[in-house]
């Protein structure tokens, strides 16, 4: 275990106070294993019901914990992950080179690492005070931003209005919904992608755009 993933996982900037009401699961390093991924997706911060329904094994085992989450996709995920394969299936697939799954060359990252739910148990991470938000994040981002530099990807998707804000404003890019933009990851060049996360299925022409984005940059 290296030491940013031994840091986030043991994390406890916002187990204090008000905060630990609404952070009552342990912080997700990552979804699957990020390392060697090319491509990255971004989200905005994991679900509780991956520890509600057991995707994820909650407790103080680090380690364990850690296991569940590199193998995540190796068992039985929450449903939201199906909506994002979508983007990855014919001629990306081909391009890629995925044999059972896309997740074998796609990483998932989230900008919070901790699962948060309301006082009133009521939705997820929207249902939040904005002043909660803006803290958690700030506790939060450094780490985003160290995985990204260790990671290095060519590609990365910002899924979600607030995700794609939140790289516009630390990578000094134009966060415009269903576009794409170069910036600067360290030393490297990357791509991001930036989409809007909706209610529902993505159409047909969405997911098309996406691939012929990924083509795009994979082709290079």
């Amino acid at each position: 275990m290296i030491d940013l993933e031994k840091r986030v996982h043991n994390c406890e900037k916002c187990k204090k106070g008000k905060l630990r009401d609404v952070l009552p699961y342990p912080p997700v390093y990552s979804f699957g294993n990020p390392e060697g991924k090319e491509l990255v997706i971004v989200g905005q911060n994991p679900s509780t019901r991956e520890f509600v329904n057991g995707f994820l094994v909650d407790g103080s085992d680090v380690e364990k914990r850690r296991q569940s989450q590199l193998t995540y996709f190796d068992r039985r995920n929450y449903l939201f992950f199906n909506e994002l394969e979508r983007f990855f299936e014919g001629k990306v697939r081909e391009k890629m080179h995925w044999v059972n799954s896309p997740w074998e060359k796609v990483g998932y990252l989230d900008i919070v690492k901790c699962p948060t739910r309301p006082l009133n148990g009521q939705g997820q991470w929207s249902k939040l005070p904005q002043k909660m938000q803006r803290i958690i994040i700030s506790n939060c981002e450094d780490y985003l931003i160290e995985q990204l530099s260790l990671y290095k990807p060519r590609i990365i998707i910002a899924y979600g209005a607030d995700v794609g804000r939140w790289f516009s404003k630390h990578f000094n890019v134009s966060y415009e919904e269903f576009e794409d933009v170069t910036a600067q990851l360290g030393s490297k060049r990357v791509d991001i992608i930036f989409i809007p996360q909706r209610q529902g299925p993505h159409s047909k022409p969405e997911v098309v755009w996406v691939q012929k984005k990924i083509l795009k940059v994979l082709m290079q």
